[in-house]
């Protein structure tokens, strides 16, 4: 699995083809956009047997913030669950534990909001407790050393700027 290839389709063609899909209106919503980066993350990582991509991978932390990637019964312990997980399975029959490497949290404003926003406002926006949890999140994950690279995708629609 070469991360480093993966973190460079991310930042170039993946969000080039965001871009695009958002320019046309075919993304309109947060589902909509977490089907596109999951379609496009497909399509390039397909040819690794290694590399599983993954929307509902659930890390859980139980007692003393031990890491397990067993299940848990309901309501026992945290966890954190990005919306998208880019993992590396080297031996399926073994069962083997997936290592996660990547992991993307995703926003998306629907096009009826477009508003221009000076400074302040994205800085409000970007201080609420909804986009806080989200950083957090891909924060603890980064500093427990299960992701190497976590990204936030906020895709907003602007009528006043054209996106290049």
């Amino acid at each position: 699995m070469n991360v480093k290839r993966i973190n460079k389709f991310i930042k170039g063609r993946l969000v080039k083809r965001i871009r695009e899909d958002a320019g046309s209106y075919r993304i309109l919503n947060e589902r909509d956009l977490e089907s596109l980066v999951y379609h496009e993350l497909r399509k390039k990582l397909d040819k690794y047997e290694d590399v599983k991509i993954s929307t509902n991978f659930t890390v859980s932390y139980g007692s003393a913030n031990r890491l397990s990637w067993k299940k848990k019964s309901k309501g026992a312990g945290k966890f954190i669950q990005p919306d998208v997980a880019i993992l590396e399975s080297r031996n399926k029959e073994l069962k083997h534990k997936p290592k996660m490497h990547i992991a993307i949290e995703l926003k998306a404003q629907a096009p009826t909001r477009s508003i221009y926003h000076d400074r302040g406002n994205y800085q409000t926006f970007f201080g609420s407790k909804t986009l806080q949890k989200d950083f957090k999140k891909l924060n603890k994950l980064k500093g427990d050393s299960i992701i190497s690279t976590g990204y936030f995708l906020y895709l907003y629609f602007d009528i006043n700027k054209k996106s290049r």
